[in-house]
């Protein structure tokens, strides 16, 4: 679509500390010419928490640096997205969750659900906690991650649609990469969605 998007995931675990899958992944998606170290400062080796994972490893995530290093990003693309782990309220540091982070930088936020049971309450909890900490969630996507469809799969995007305060952008497809029947219009269709949404709270 033209726009010149860079990506950050200031920490990943559960990874080996040169092929952090997400961080690579992002990488790929957006040919952003940034190296890895930019991407991801911080991987590590236990699926945990970052908090856990870094104290398991003697590893002291610096928030004011990553901080710093988020501001700079954000100058150097005209859209940055950041990816988070495992959940708002997660502990990015021993004090500080990613919420804390996303208050600070004064990102919109993007909630991204998995479409399966229990992700009405995942979404709606994700759009609360962000409402009462004064941070701005600017819509929600559910994410069909898996090829098999479980009953609620159909229902779950109406449900959250008729209750969340945020814009619903749809359901993103099922599609690995080897699939030959990608839905790409129905991608591109949700990313404008976004994209606009995006630069209206910007503006």
């Amino acid at each position: 679509m033209g726009v010149k998007v860079g990506v950050f995931k200031p920490a990943e675990t559960g990874c080996e500390s040169d092929k952090p899958a997400d961080a690579l992944a992002l990488l790929a998606a957006a040919k952003s010419g940034q190296t890895l170290a930019e991407v991801c400062p911080y991987r590590l080796r236990d699926p945990l928490a970052p908090a856990v994972a870094a104290e398991r490893e003697g590893v002291t995530i610096d928030f004011p640096k990553i901080y710093g290093e988020l501001k700079s990003l954000k100058k150097a693309f005209e859209i940055l997205l950041v990816e988070g782990a495992g959940g708002i309220l997660v502990p990015f540091t021993e004090h500080m969750t990613y919420l804390d982070l996303v208050v600070a930088a004064d990102l919109p936020v993007l909630i991204v659900a998995g479409n399966r049971l229990g992700c009405i309450n995942h979404a709606l909890l994700t759009e609360r906690a962000c409402l009462t900490s004064g941070a701005r969630p600017m819509g929600i996507i559910l994410n069909n991650f898996v090829g098999t469809e479980t009953p609620d799969a159909l229902s779950n995007q109406e449900v959250i649609e008729r209750m969340a305060r945020s814009p619903m952008f749809g359901t993103w497809p099922y599609n690995p990469v080897a699939s030959p029947g990608r839905l790409e219009n129905r991608e591109r269709e949700i990313a404008a969605a976004v994209l606009s949404a995006l630069r209206m709270m910007e503006s």
